[in-house]
């Protein structure tokens, strides 16, 4: 149901997810706790709900963003880059939800319960629309095939900042923005050697 999981999306990001209750995602859905479990098998099927709720509406502002016709009229390099800032002003915008995210995927490891297919879903996703940009570079010349794009690192950083990487997401419960800036300076000193190195 639609609208508890918006208001447990909300209360984990509030109070965190070990510290919320069903009663108290049932009073903000004006709802009865019998109501509220009666979507659900188990409180972690509600979390696994909710982490996919949070997921979607991330990845759907991202792919709004990198589908539109702004977007399509850059160079490889600069989409590629663009991709990257994306998600990271997704993580910034939105660090207590992605903090969730973190909690509720160790929450479901420590229960056993499978990962969710909505986290791996979102990283092919996001691999797909890099992979793209690069190749697009290669075609327009504003990325050279003989220096090397170290994706896998930036990407293993970025997505560590969505909760999808689980040896890194015990980080994300400190609520600190110190990670997300990091990475951005990475990313933008990243940027200034590369275009240096392709114009020499």
């Amino acid at each position: 149901m639609k609208t508890d999981i918006e208001q447990a999306a909300q209360l984990f990001a509030e109070r965190g997810v070990a510290r919320t209750t069903i009663a108290q995602i049932a009073r903000a859905s004006h709802l009865t706790e019998r109501t509220v479990l009666s979507y659900y098998d188990s409180r972690s099927e509600l979390n696994r709900a909710v982490m996919e709720h949070i997921l979607d509406d991330a990845m759907g502002r991202l792919e709004e963003r990198l589908d539109s016709r702004e977007f399509s009229q850059k160079n490889g390099f600069d989409q590629y880059i663009d991709i990257l800032r994306c998600i990271l002003n997704e993580a910034r915008e939105n660090y207590k939800g992605i903090n969730s995210l973190a909690e509720i995927e160790m929450l479901l490891l420590r229960g056993g319960v499978p990962e969710s297919a909505a986290s791996e879903a979102a990283s092919e996703i996001i691999s797909g629309y890099l992979e793209k940009a690069y190749r697009k570079g290669e075609k327009d010349g504003s990325i050279s095939a003989h220096i090397e794009i170290p994706s896998g690192f930036f990407l293993s950083l970025v997505l560590s900042l969505l909760g999808m990487q689980r040896q890194l997401s015990f980080v994300m419960q400190n609520g600190t923005l110190d990670e997300i800036s990091t990475v951005e300076k990475l990313i933008e000193n990243y940027i200034l050697v590369y275009k240096r190195t392709l114009s020499s």
